[in-house]
C-alpha cells in the first residue's frame, strides 16, 4: 500500500484515504509530490535531486498516471496536468 503526504493535514494518507478525499486535497497531494520529485517547466530553481520532465505535458501526465492511477480519477489527473502546463 502506498502512502502520500497531505500538505493540508501535514501527515501521510493511505491510497484509500486519498481516493476518498476531496478533489482539492487530491490536487494538493499531487502538486506536493510533483514539486518534491520533478523540476517544473516554470521553475528556475532546479536542484540536483529533482528530475526534469521530458516530454512536457505528456511526460508529466504519464508520471502522474504512473503514480496516481487507481487512486485519483483519470479525468482529475488529466485536468491537474493541464493546470500545471
Amino acid at each position: 500500500m502506498k502512502f502520500f503526504y497531505n500538505p493540508f493535514s501535514g501527515s501521510e494518507v493511505s491510497e484509500k484515504q486519498l481516493a476518498n478525499a476531496d478533489n482539492d486535497v487530491q490536487q494538493e497531494v499531487m502538486q506536493y509530490w510533483f514539486n518534491e520529485n520533478y523540476e517544473s517547466v516554470n521553475d528556475d530553481s532546479a536542484t540536483e535531486t529533482k528530475k526534469p520532465i521530458w516530454g512536457g505535458f505528456f511526460g508529466a501526465r504519464e508520471e502522474f498516471e504512473n503514480h496516481f492511477t487507481g487512486v485519483v480519477p483519470d479525468e482529475d489527473i488529466a485536468e491537474f496536468t493541464e493546470s500545471i502546463y
